[in-house]
């Protein structure tokens, strides 16, 4: 492996760390039997290696980018499933949980929509505030006056997680340390049974 890819892969370890350990709790105590692991955005497989527990008996990475980290994952994950295609391309199938981190901007939305829509947990820290952020139609929108949030990032993230809970789903904005990363914030949802 060269230097650069080892590199970026130490940079981005705290973070897939932190987020897997906010995560795999929750689809642990959601799933009781083998499901597949659905990694949007999976960019170099990371997150899926640190989120993967011993139930995802497979795991689909799913990026629109060439997935040229084949070589580099060959045998650290259960089963890979290489997709290269758009997510809106993607249907997520079966007993399933969904991650994505930092999908830029509206790829969060496009995340968020696909666990929704197949009803399956997820686990998704989103980016990129200003790039084509979905406009939900909400029963209970959140207060609007983004002056009453600390950051616009929790305005546009309590209107996701109002979503999934007007659809279907006990779902909450959880953080990992900003000194990891300043895009801290991780939706987090099960279904409701």
């Amino acid at each position: 492996m060269s230097e650069e890819k080892q590199h970026r892969i130490e940079k981005h370890r705290p973070k897939c760390e932190a987020f897997a350990h906010i995560v795999r709790p929750i689809f642990q105590t959601y799933h009781t039997e083998p499901y597949t692991l659905y990694d949007f955005c999976c960019g170099n497989g990371l997150t899926s290696r640190y989120v993967a527990d011993s139930l995802a008996e497979s795991i689909v990475l799913v990026d629109i980018a060439d997935i040229g980290m084949r070589k580099m994952i060959q045998g650290k994950l259960p089963n890979p499933i290489y997709v290269q295609a758009s997510i809106i391309d993607v249907e997520v199938q079966g007993n399933a949980a969904v991650v994505a981190v930092h999908a830029c901007g509206g790829l969060t939305d496009r995340v968020l929509e696909k666990a929704v829509e197949a009803k399956v947990p997820f686990g998704i820290m989103p980016c990129c505030y200003r790039l084509g952020i979905a406009e939900y139609d909400l029963a209970l929108p959140p207060d609007a006056r983004k002056q009453l949030y600390k950051n616009q990032q929790d305005y546009y993230d309590t209107r996701r997680i109002q979503f999934a809970i007007e659809n279907g789903f006990e779902a909450r904005i959880e953080r990992i340390d900003s000194r990891i990363s300043p895009m801290n914030n991780v939706l987090v949802g099960i279904p409701r049974r």
